[in-house]
């Protein structure tokens, strides 16, 4: 079976070759909808590990930073 596309020059295009197109932007959805998940998962893990490590990075600073005004102050 098959059907007219008008555009500037008529084309014939098959259904075969349309439900193939569709099968590819299905897959294309697909994809976009699996890596969004991904991104929806890991970006709040990732968030979570860079919190601890700015913490444990953090503490020396402080501790150093609270040395050095002791020592100028005291």
């Amino acid at each position: 079976m098959t059907f007219y596309v008008t555009t500037k020059t008529k084309s014939l295009i098959s259904l075969g070759h349309v439900s193939e197109l569709l099968q590819q932007q299905i897959q294309g959805l697909w994809l976009v909808f699996v890596i969004s998940l991904a991104m929806v998962i890991l970006c709040p893990i990732m968030y979570w590990v860079s919190d601890i490590q700015i913490e444990r990075l953090a503490k020396p600073a402080e501790e150093e930073l609270t040395n050095i005004t002791n020592h100028i102050f005291l």
